[in-house]
């Protein structure tokens, strides 16, 4: 095969016969990546669409929210609290649902990710309540899971429930510096605590407190 390859003109060695273009094979018998065509380009809008009508808001007056890492569990609930409608979504199509629903009260777990979305549904008319998580529990009928999570809908029509306030983006960067500041903060006493034991174990005794304990950290292996 290398023989009558290197008799071949040189022109031709890099030349793919027409059948093999069309199959997307090289002349070494490699996968050539095909291009995506106007038919896959049109077939995958025709299933975003057709996904997005069958998905379509059925009128709920509540709804319901399990957050997840990338999927978005929905439950619609009519006036009655019957539940008529229960999806799922990505991330990057839940709002495309709540743009096309008419304004409802949407609830949902105190959890990362909750502000964000409480913020972008406020955006689109609707009235967003976040529930701690503790408060969530009674609600859960049986072995929880995400459907059964996100009839959260049910808790959130309670008079006496309690809820978390959306914050503005402001507000949530100042919380997280509060926290790894606590966080920091709560290594560096840990750590205080930990070197003061092992100094016990050569006759040398620390005070208490961060300050006090670098004078006499010093004072202790001066000696």
């Amino acid at each position: 095969m290398q023989a009558r390859r290197w008799l071949m003109p040189f022109s031709d060695i890099n030349q793919t016969p027409a059948s093999s273009k069309a199959a997307g094979v090289t002349i070494n018998g490699m996968v050539r990546p095909v291009q995506p065509t106007a038919h896959w380009t049109s077939a995958i809008q025709f299933g975003e669409t057709a996904l997005m009508i069958r998905n379509k808001p059925k009128g709920a007056v509540t709804y319901g929210i399990y957050i997840g890492k990338n999927l978005f569990h929905v439950v619609g609930v009519d006036a009655d609290g019957k539940p008529i409608q229960k999806v799922k979504f990505r991330r990057d199509t839940v709002l495309q649902f709540f743009e096309r629903a008419e304004a409802a009260t949407v609830g949902m777990e105190a959890c990362p990710g909750s502000q964000w979305l409480a913020r972008k549904l406020q955006e689109r008319g609707h009235q967003v309540r976040i529930i701690p998580a503790q408060f969530v529990k009674p609600y859960v009928k049986s072995n929880k899971n995400d459907i059964i999570d996100a009839a959260i809908a049910e808790a959130v029509t309670r008079p006496t429930m309690r809820f978390v306030e959306v914050k503005k983006p402001e507000q949530v960067d100042l919380q997280a510096l509060h926290r790894i500041r606590d966080q920091m903060v709560r290594n560096r006493t840990r750590l205080i605590c930990q070197m003061r034991a092992f100094c016990l174990e050569y006759d040398v005794a620390m005070r208490q407190g961060a300050g006090v304990f670098k004078l006499d950290l010093q004072k202790g292996f001066g000696r």
